[in-house]
């Protein structure tokens, strides 16, 4: 009975995550989209009903499909590309600029060091200088 059982849960989850996942691609799309259907044809939505899209695939010739068509976002290879070396590159001037940073912050313990052991030695000055005219004294 378990044996039976199994596999029919296992299809109907299936089915449910495949229908969840429709219906968000459906509800995401809007007009001007660039998609692609199941068929493999890719265009831009210019018309949506409440279960047809007319699709441009060519310049002038629309055709309608149904929504459960859609299979998702057409995705430009070049644009993808273009958005990768962007973020790579935002990601090396942060870097850079972490770098900047951390150095400025290093050079302020420095000069904050050299001060502190200016005065300490200032100090020792005046105090060598007191001992003395009170040794003259």
């Amino acid at each position: 009975m378990l044996f039976l059982l199994l596999p029919i849960l296992l299809i109907f989850f299936m089915m449910r995550s495949q229908s969840k996942k429709q219906k968000e691609i459906e509800a995401n799309i809007k007009l001007g989209d660039r998609v692609g259907t199941r068929g493999g044809a890719i265009g831009k939505i210019v018309k949506m009903g409440d279960r047809i899209v007319e699709l441009e695939i060519a310049p002038g010739v629309v055709v309608a499909f149904r929504k459960e068509a859609i299979d998702g976002l057409d995705v430009d290879p070049k644009k993808v590309e273009a958005d990768k070396k962007e973020a790579e590159k935002k990601e090396a001037d942060k870097k850079e600029a972490d770098k900047k940073e951390a150095d400025k912050k290093e050079a302020d313990k420095k000069d904050e060091k050299a001060k502190d052991e200016k005065a300490k030695d200032e100090k020792a000055k005046d105090e060598k200088a007191k001992d003395a005219k009170a040794a003259k004294a």
